[in-house]
C-alpha cells in the first residue's frame, strides 16, 4: 500500500490516529495506557512538540501534536510506537500480569463502562466477560500473545505486534478545524458505548480540559 506523503510543517497540528493490531483492545490494560502516557511524555520532552489532545480507545489512540522544530512527525510516532510496543511485550512475555480496567463500582478513576447482560445471565462490558468482583475479565497473557502474533515473523525475527503498520496523519491548519478534532477525540468513548459522560473516561484531554484534571498528563490546552 502506499504511503501517504506527509507534511512536516512547524506550528501545525497534526491530527494523528494509529491502530492496534487486528484491533485487539490492548488498551483496556491499564498498565497499557500506563505505557503509552510514559512513551507520549517522554517524547514530548525529547521532540520538543505540543500535546494538544489525546484519547485512548480500547484498540486505538487519538493524539494531536503541534510541531516546534524539525522533527518529523512520522519520527515521533514511530518512537512512541516503538516504546509502547516494547514495554507491553516485555510484560507480557514476562507473564507478569497487567490489572484489568476497573468497573464503574470498583473504579477510583471513576470511569463508568457500560454493562449488558446476555442470555445466559453473564454481566458483559464491550463483548468481554466480567468477573464476581466486577472487573473486566480479560484472556491470560498468552491468549492476548496469540491475538498479538505475527502471521508472517517480521524484520528482526519479530513474532509479535502491538500496532498496525503506519498511522493516519492529518495536518490541521484553522483554529476551526482544530476544535472539531478535539470534539472528535473527546466524543469518542461516548460514541462507542463505553460510557455515558465524556468526563468519566479516564484516558482523554477531555478531563483536562474540562474538569481540570491533569493526574494522567498534562496537555498544551487551547482556547476554546
Amino acid at each position: 500500500m502506499r504511503t501517504p506523503k506527509r507534511y512536516n510543517i512547524e506550528g501545525h497540528v497534526h491530527f494523528v490516529t494509529t491502530t492496534c493490531y487486528k484491533r485487539v483492545p490492548i488498551f483496556l490494560y491499564d498498565l497499557c495506557n500506563t505505557s503509552v502516557i510514559e512513551a507520549v511524555e517522554f517524547y514530548r520532552r525529547k521532540h520538543n512538540f505540543n500535546l494538544i489532545g489525546y484519547t485512548i480507545m480500547p484498540d486505538h489512540l487519538h493524539l494531536l501534536i503541534q510541531l516546534h522544530n524539525a522533527t518529523k512527525i512520522s519520527d515521533i510516532i514511530r518512537d512512541v510506537k516503538h516504546a509502547v510496543a516494547f514495554k507491553i511485550l516485555s510484560t507480557l512475555k514476562a507473564g507478569q500480569q497487567a490489572p484489568p480496567y476497573p468497573s464503574s463500582k470498583t473504579n477510583k478513576h471513576k470511569v463508568k463502562l457500560r454493562t449488558t447482560e446476555s442470555a445466559d445471565g453473564a454481566s458483559r462490558t464491550n463483548g468481554l466477560s466480567r468477573g464476581k468482583a466486577g472487573l473486566l475479565a480479560l484472556p491470560s497473557n498468552n491468549n492476548i500473545l496469540a491475538r498479538l502474533r505475527l502471521e508472517n515473523p517480521g524484520k528482526r525475527g519479530h513474532r509479535y505486534s502491538i500496532w498496525e503498520r503506519g498511522f493516519y496523519d492529518f495536518n490541521i491548519y484553522s483554529e476551526k478545524m482544530l476544535k472539531e478534532k478535539l470534539d472528535y477525540i473527546h466524543m469518542n468513548p461516548v460514541r462507542r458505548g463505553l460510557v455515558g459522560s465524556l468526563g468519566d473516561w479516564r484516558y482523554s484531554s477531555f478531563r483536562n480540559y474540562f474538569l481540570d484534571d491533569h493526574s494522567v498528563i498534562t496537555v498544551d490546552k487551547i482556547e476554546l
